[in-house]
């Protein structure tokens, strides 16, 4: 918890290996396993799934593409199944994922994570509740609870100013004041007790993590220094036997495999033939209207050769070899002046990273070509 700006986001981030360049050098990490499976769900959620799928769709795509690299059989449908029951989105597993509402899509990007067959270790979610109103948020973190237990995975969310029922629903909070101070950790029952003992009182129309997250906004607020002092000299945690200190944290992540390409081909197609099947059909009438076009208004002659100098005696053998099938091109680009600038931009496209002499050797062929074309024709290719 904390306001804006006290660096919720970084932290989370830090857990999950992806910036470790915001760690202090003071900073010591201590973990179990030397390595671990994280995942990290950002805020916006439109970056994890694809609109127009539908809630199934976007999980069974999900359980394949994490467990392409798993020798053994998996029943898929099994797997998105059990888990829309138990994320409370069994009813809408038909519905397109752009129709759903804020919490659901929340709980579906949750359940994407977790079709792993070896579930993450360690779950970090940025701003689970933004945009819900209470009875949503209740749920979302309601779910999230019975996904630690049954599962046995450690879930950090952050989250800004819960109300009184969804603070207590959590396990222990952790409290961030501005620039990233250290304010509280520990169980969110024992709040009270800790500002009490601070002489920091809370009226009766006051909540006791209102109370701290007005002080944590304020770096200037008279109790501010007061609380970092006191939770520096009074949270030490105990260290386990069996963590080690880490240099820096290391994530285990799946590998790419190449079935990955034919999972990522047909959800694209899925996406396609559901939310772009207007845009589809559009493009095909107008590819046949073009062709139709070229049909009955131009003439077989265009493709004819038009007295292009040979080819073969602008280059050697040293030269490109294939500037043969470069010279058919050239001839239609010599009727068509539309066609030039498609044959520039594929020139552009093809040698665009050659080495700097082949690129000369290149342009000096296609320089001498251009010549000889606007000397037959009208056609300026300066």
């Amino acid at each position: 918890m904390g306001p804006s700006g006290s660096g919720k986001t970084t932290l989370l981030k830090c857990l999950s290996a992806q910036n470790d360049y915001s760690l202090d050098t003071e900073s010591k990490i201590y973990i179990k396993n030397s390595k671990h499976k994280s995942c990290f769900i950002v805020q916006d959620i439109s970056e994890h799934i694809l609109s127009s799928l539908t809630v199934r769709q976007t999980l069974l795509y999900a359980s394949k593409l994490k467990n392409s690299l798993i020798k053994e059989t998996l029943d898929h449908n099994l797997i998105v199944d059990s888990l829309m029951t138990e994320l409370g989105i069994d009813d809408i597993r038909h519905n397109s994922v752009d129709t759903c509402s804020g919490g659901q899509q929340k709980r579906i990007v949750i359940a994407c994570e977790l079709t792993s067959h070896i579930k993450p270790d360690l779950m970090l979610i940025d701003e689970p509740t933004s945009g819900l109103d209470s009875s949503a948020a209740q749920v979302i973190i309601s779910h999230m609870k019975q996904l630690c237990r049954k599962h046995q995975i450690t879930i950090i969310t952050s989250i800004h100013q819960p109300n009184y029922e969804l603070f207590n629903m959590f396990d222990n909070i952790y409290v961030l004041g501005k620039d990233g101070h250290d304010l509280y950790l520990g169980q969110p029952q024992h709040l009270k007790q800790y500002l009490t003992d601070l002489n920091i009182s809370c009226d009766d129309n006051q909540v006791s993590h209102e109370v701290l997250l007005k002080i944590a906004s304020d770096v200037n607020h008279n109790n501010f220094r007061e609380l970092q002092l006191y939770y520096k000299n009074n949270n030490s945690l105990p260290l386990d036997d069996n963590l080690k200190q880490m240099k820096s944290i290391i994530n285990m992540r799946k590998q790419f495999h190449t079935i990955d390409i034919f999972y990522l081909l047909m959800r694209s197609l899925s996406y396609l033939f559901r939310h772009l099947y207007s845009v589809l059909i559009l493009e095909i009438i107008l590819y046949i209207l073009f062709s139709v076009i070229l049909k009955f208004n131009f003439k077989q002659e265009i493709t004819e050769p038009n007295g292009c100098r040979d080819p073969n005696a602008l280059i050697d053998s040293n030269n490109f070899i294939a500037f043969r099938e470069l010279h058919y091109i050239l001839q239609l680009a010599s009727e068509l002046s539309f066609i030039r600038i498609t044959f520039e931009c594929i020139l552009i496209s093809i040698y665009g990273n050659c080495a700097d002499g082949q690129v000369s050797s290149i342009l000096e062929i296609c320089d001498n070509c251009f010549d000889s074309l606007q000397d037959k024709t009208s056609i300026n290719f300066e």
